[in-house]
C-alpha cells in the first residue's frame, strides 16, 4: 500500500495520496478504519490509467514525459 496521511483522501485505483483532506473531497469515498479511498480515480488514474481525461492539472512528471515526446 502507498503512503498513508491520516485525515487525507487516498486514491482507490493506485492507493496513492491525493493532497485533499477528507472533508474537503467532493466525490464519494470509502472508509477502511482509518484508511479513506476515493471510490473514482483520482486525476493522475484518469489522465494515464483510464484514459477518461487528457492531461493532468499540475505538475506531473508523466504529462511532461509526453510533452517531450510531440
Amino acid at each position: 500500500m502507498a503512503i498513508y496521511r491520516p485525515g487525507e483522501v487516498n486514491c482507490g485505483h493506485c492507493n496513492e495520496p491525493t493532497g485533499i483532506p477528507a472533508d474537503d473531497w467532493a466525490g464519494e469515498t470509502r472508509t477502511e478504519g482509518e484508511y479513506v479511498a476515493s471510490v473514482g480515480p483520482c486525476v493522475r488514474c484518469a489522465v494515464h490509467t483510464y484514459s477518461t481525461l487528457t492531461r493532468c492539472p499540475d505538475d506531473c512528471p508523466d504529462c511532461a514525459e509526453n510533452d517531450d515526446e510531440a
